[in-house]
């Protein structure tokens, strides 16, 4: 493809101006310098149609990322010519996650290649089976565009940011029956938080000798282990998803993008723990998953890559799912619960993700992200 740029317009009207008052005034200087304006114009076109021809391109790019991660793409691009070399050649790259990424190599010498390195962080979930690349190039004098657009075959998946539900972090308890059990002996231990200097009364079993020795090597305190409180540790757990609201209820696709984010990494958080997951969305017409192995779970991931917001859900479909489920349940939806709690009121065991409680950007109040 072929665009005039702003500079070349500006010298083919000069050209042609020039050219039609020679005429005019029978000068023939005027008409030569219009003429040689036409010519170099001719030329510009030409020596920027052969700067892209026989340029092969590759693209180094992961298969799996997250959104909202930077990752490093490669780009690399061969001069098959034998005798001229290309000059100042940019190459985009558009993929998964609506991500474009841009470099430009300078030079690239005839019969051998150039690379180049770019950072580019996705902005979002999605699967892509191949890569948009395009080649452009304003050589020599930046009067034309010329570009060369072709596809690269990549398959590439870029999950959801998996953020840990605050509600999975507190105490063991259901939300929904507004119970607190009390927590057995495997509950006893939480997870390790981080090191902090020792303050009296402080075990002396909770100290971390070896970061104590460097620590008094350089002068400061001895440093004890802080565990956070223990958490949500069930034997199953069923997660449902749904997008029902009341009739006023307002649609946002923000937040339909944050509650896959809180279910991801819900998901991922009891596998981690080695707790058999059940997924139900009302997305995929509600047929479950049993997500219990790698395999599973990257199923999972790549339906999730993939998932657009039901949009007819209704009430009945959603308290049909409840009754029929038994066990540890976490509801998860894009609407906040005020438009669909009485869904939930009196039942036990269910464990209600409020979407509403988490500022944009996937940042937790109060919670962490895994």
């Amino acid at each position: 493809m072929v665009k005039l740029e702003k500079r070349g317009s500006v010298v083919v009207g000069a050209s042609f101006s020039l050219a039609a008052a020679g005429l005019i005034l029978v000068d023939g200087v005027l008409i030569a310098i219009g003429l040689a304006g036409a010519i170099l114009v001719g030329l510009a076109k030409l020596l920027g149609w052969w700067n892209l021809r026989r340029l092969e391109t590759t693209v180094e790019a992961p298969g799996v990322a997250q959104a909202g991660d930077e990752v490093r793409l490669g780009v690399v691009a061969r001069n098959r010519r034998r005798l001229v070399d290309a000059f100042r050649v940019r190459i985009s790259v558009k993929g998964a996650g609506n991500f474009e990424a841009e470099a430009l190599l300078p030079w690239i010498a005839a019969g051998s290649s150039a690379s180049g390195e770019v950072r580019v962080e996705l902005p979002a979930r999605g699967v892509s089976e191949a890569l948009e690349v395009e080649l452009t190039s304003e050589f020599p004098w930046g009067l034309f565009r010329q570009s060369r657009n072709f596809r690269i075959g990549h398959r590439m998946r870029v999950l959801p940011r998996p953020v840990v539900p605050v509600e999975m972090l507190a105490g063991s308890g259901s939300l929904g029956s507004g119970e607190r059990r009390r927590p057995g002996a495997r509950e006893a231990v939480g997870e390790l938080r981080g090191l902090r200097d020792y303050r009296a009364g402080d075990r002396v079993k909770t100290v971390a000798w070896a970061a104590s020795v460097k620590s008094a090597a350089q002068g400061g305190a001895l440093m004890v282990r802080e565990l956070d409180p223990p958490g949500f540790r069930p034997q199953r757990v069923i997660l449902l998803f749904h997008s029902y609201g009341a009739d006023r209820a307002l649609i946002r696709p923000d937040r339909f993008e944050r509650a896959l984010s809180l279910g991801w990494g819900a998901v991922r958080r009891l596998r981690m723990r080695r707790v058999p997951v059940t997924w139900l969305a009302d997305f995929e017409e509600w047929v479950p998953r049993e997500v219990v192995g790698r395999d599973s779970l990257s199923q999972l991931g790549d339906a999730l890559c993939r998932a657009r917001r039901a949009p007819g859900t209704e009430a009945h479909e959603v308290e049909a799912r409840l009754d029929e489920l038994d066990g540890e349940v976490v509801v998860i939806s894009d609407m906040p619960p005020a438009a669909w709690e009485g869904l939930v009121a009196g039942r036990r065991g269910v464990r209600v993700v409020d979407v509403s409680d988490y500022e944009r950007g996937l940042r937790l109040k109060g919670g962490s992200r895994a």
